[in-house]
């Protein structure tokens, strides 16, 4: 928010309180996955999920403040759908015998990929919160926010693959 100069220094920290309370009031949406899940099967999940992920990158991508609570939203419905959906899918496609050492596996191959943050924030990164001014350095956010879009939207493949293999 600070390197896109989309929000000013002095409010960034009551945008992160708000995106904080509706990451959390994304649990009221559990049931929601539970009953896609059940009537509507998993590669209408899936897809539900890939969509949200794209609509939050895309208002990333919009980079306009009329729309930051609209990717809050986007992004708190794609993170419930996304671990609400992971476990009973896990358990659908590979069973239960070896459910823990899978999951951990995947947590753990996740963990290690989580780590590229770092390196991607500093190559990212601006100086528009230490330097604060037209001729700030926005940083590489809009290049990092489109290429997370693409990836996003490569994902559609996925729901179709496992609606076509369940027919």
């Amino acid at each position: 928010l600070g390197d896109m100069m989309m929000v000013p220094f002095d409010q960034m920290s009551e945008y992160g309180d708000k995106l904080t309370v509706l990451m959390t009031a994304g649990v009221v949406y559990i049931p929601v996955v539970g009953w896609l899940m059940d009537y509507c099967g998993y590669p209408v999940t899936m897809l539900c999920t890939v969509v949200f992920a794209i609509v939050w990158a895309t208002l990333l991508c919009v980079n306009n403040l009329t729309y930051i609570y609209a990717s809050f939203v986007a992004y708190s419905l794609f993170r419930t759908f996304l671990f609400t959906f992971l476990f009973s899918y896990m358990a659908d496609r590979l069973g239960f015998k070896f459910f823990g050492i899978l999951v951990g596996i995947l947590f753990a191959i996740a963990g290690f990929i989580g780590l590229l943050q770092y390196p991607l924030s500093r190559y990212a990164d601006g100086d528009c919160i230490t330097s604060p001014g037209p001729d700030c350095n926005k940083g590489q956010w809009n290049i990092v926010n489109h290429i997370m879009l693409l990836s996003f939207i490569s994902l559609l493949f996925f729901p179709y693959q496992d609606h076509i293999e369940r027919k």
